[in-house]
């Protein structure tokens, strides 16, 4: 995982959004229940905001991203496009 400097310049501040991200996805995995649908790839492309945002505020729009692509997984494993 990398987070660009134009991010936040300084480490200690990109390696925050780092642990944020990498936790989030833990319990958002941790929470399926179908845990063999399929292999993908997740990339996550955090905003200069990032950097200004707190944890918390992090955790919730994450969540909300994860929850949008539950369901673009579900459609595309269902077969629908």
């Amino acid at each position: 995982m990398a987070v660009s400097k134009k991010v936040d310049r300084r480490a200690v501040g990109r390696n925050r959004i780092k642990r944020v991200v990498r936790e989030s996805f833990r319990r958002w995995r941790a929470a399926q229940v179908r845990a063999a649908e399929g292999s993908f790839d997740i990339i996550v492309m955090p905003r200069a905001a990032a950097a200004t945002s707190n944890n918390h505020q992090l955790f919730t729009s994450l969540e909300h991203h994860w929850s949008a692509l539950d369901q673009r997984v579900a459609q595309r494993f269902s077969g629908d496009s």
